[in-house]
Parts: C-alpha cells; sequence; structure tokens
C-alpha cells in the first residue's frame, strides 16, 4: 500500500467523539496548587519595591523634618538672648551705667545685634541731646532775667532825656572845655616835674602848695589847679609823694573829676573813654585798656 491509499482510507475513517468534562477534568488535574511560599515571596518583593520607590520622598521628608526642629530651636535660642539681652539693658539703665552689647559666637544673630547695637547708638544721642536741651533751658532763665532787665532799662532810657555826657551836641559844645582841662593838667604836671628837678627830689611834691609857684603864671597860675568847666572844681592828686623811678605814662599823677582827663608822671595828659579806665596796682594809678 501506498502513501495515498493509506490517507484515503484515514479520511474514510469515523471521527472519535470526545466524552463530555473532559477538557475540564485535564485542566483541573493539570493547575497545580497555590504553595504559602510563592505567595510569601510575592508579597516581600511587593514591599521592596515599593520602599526603593519610595525612598527618595521619605529621605526628603526627614530632612525637612529636621530642617524644621533646627531652625525652631536656633528660633527659640534668639527669642531667649532677645530677652536676657532688653533684661540686662533695663538693669543697666535702672542703675543709670551705658548698657552694652556682648558679641556671640552664633552668626545667625549677627542682624539684630547690629540692630540692637544702632538703636542704642541712637538712645545714647538722644540722652546727650536731651542733655543739652536741659543744659540750654537752666540758662534760659538768667537770659531771661538780663533781657527783662535790658528792657526795663530801655524804657527808662526812653522816658529820661538824655544825659549831658550823652548828647551828642552837649559832647561837641563841651569838647573845647575838655581840651582846655588837658592842657591844664599838662601843665601842672609839667610844674611837679619842674619842682623835682630844682630840687633834686627823687619823689613828687608831698604838696600841691610846693610846686604852685613853679606853675606858669601867664597861662593862669594857681587857676590851672582847677578845672575849666567851672573854675571850682580843683583836680585830684593821686601820685603825691611818689618815688620817680621811670617816668611811665600809664602812671596817674592828677585826674579831672568832670571830664575823666587824667596827667601822666611824665608829663602826658589823656582823655578816658570807652574801654580805658583807672585801675589801682601796687599802690600806684595805672591807666588800664
Amino acid at each position: 500500500m501506498n502513501t495515498d491509499i493509506v490517507e484515503k482510507l484515514l479520511r474514510k475513517a469515523p471521527p472519535v467523539r470526545m466524552p463530555a468534562g473532559l477538557l475540564r477534568d485535564l485542566q483541573s488535574g493539570i493547575a497545580p496548587p497555590r504553595s504559602e511560599s510563592r505567595i510569601t515571596n510575592h508579597e516581600s518583593s511587593n514591599a521592596a519595591s515599593w520602599f526603593r520607590r519610595w525612598l527618595p520622598a521619605l529621605g526628603f521628608a526627614l530632612w525637612f523634618l529636621g530642617c524644621i526642629v533646627v531652625f525652631g530651636i536656633q528660633a527659640s535660642r534668639i527669642a531667649e538672648l532677645k530677652e536676657q539681652n532688653l533684661a540686662i539693658q533695663a538693669a543697666n539703665v535702672a542703675a543709670g551705667a551705658p548698657t552694652t552689647i556682648t558679641e556671640t559666637p552664633n552668626a545667625g544673630i549677627g542682624d539684630e545685634l547690629k540692630r540692637l547695637k544702632k538703636d542704642l547708638a541712637d538712645m545714647q544721642r538722644l540722652r546727650a541731646e536731651i542733655e543739652q536741651l536741659r543744659g540750654e533751658t537752666q540758662e534760659l532763665a538768667p537770659l531771661r532775667a538780663q533781657n527783662q532787665q535790658l528792657r526795663q532799662e530801655l524804657k527808662a532810657r526812653a522816658a529820661s532825656p538824655p544825659k549831658p555826657e550823652e548828647d551828642f551836641f552837649a559832647v561837641a559844645a563841651n569838647r573845647p572845655v575838655r581840651i582846655k582841662c588837658i592842657d591844664h593838667l599838662k601843665r601842672v604836671c609839667l610844674a611837679a616835674l619842674i619842682w623835682a628837678d630844682k630840687n633834686k627830689s627823687d619823689t613828687f611834691p608831698t604838696d600841691r602848695a610846693q610846686f604852685e609857684p613853679f606853675l606858669d603864671a601867664n597861662a593862669g597860675g594857681e587857676k590851672l589847679l582847677r578845672c575849666p568847666a567851672d573854675n571850682a572844681t580843683t583836680y585830684e592828686f593821686l601820685s603825691l609823694g611818689m618815688a620817680i623811678h621811670d617816668l611811665d605814662p600809664n602812671v596817674v599823677f592828677v585826674k579831672c573829676p568832670i571830664h575823666n582827663n587824667v596827667g601822666a608822671v611824665d608829663g602826658s595828659a589823656h582823655m578816658l573813654g570807652g574801654n580805658r579806665k583807672l585801675v589801682q596796682r601796687d599802690g600806684k594809678w595805672i591807666i588800664s585798656e
């Protein structure tokens, strides 16, 4: 038999019928039972995979939480230092001592310390200004009193007529008389010097009667001892009997009580006024500027 015949015979064979439920029975027999070990390994692999996935997030969360804790501790420390600093400043202010700020090694509170230093400098500057204002306020009282006194003097001057020596026209009219008084004083001083030379004396005359004979008779003689303003007021002799050492032009020998003119021991005469006045030093009357 060849293959073609065999193939034809096989095709003509009746189909084989499969019993019902064979496929189900085969499948049930082939499926292996589930073991506990395989379940455990699967769950552990799932847990490891979940941990690997969430490990970066958990690390960042722990780092962030640590930063928050550190910042909280630092903020608490800064607040504590602030309270201590304020307490120290209050104690120093109560004691009247200048307040100072102590540097701390913590770099995180550098800005706060700078601000506190600036506030302290401003406070000390304000205290200095307050003390200055207090001093100026204390000086206001005497200034007010002087101002009030000046106002009263101005009112009194405005209410009263000017004195003859303050009146411009009176001063102008009195000037020739004052110049004549200066001439009298020069002649009196010259007479005293002539007396000392004639008598070879080392002192000035002790009495004006001693040098009256040496007064210029042509100029009026004894009248030279009186002021020409009234021809009655006699001059004041301030250096009678004084030793003659050096003829200082600032040492006064005779003075006119009306015009405040003076004659010096060297024979010169001066009109006093303004800042020039007489002062007594070492028993001598000196013209002081």
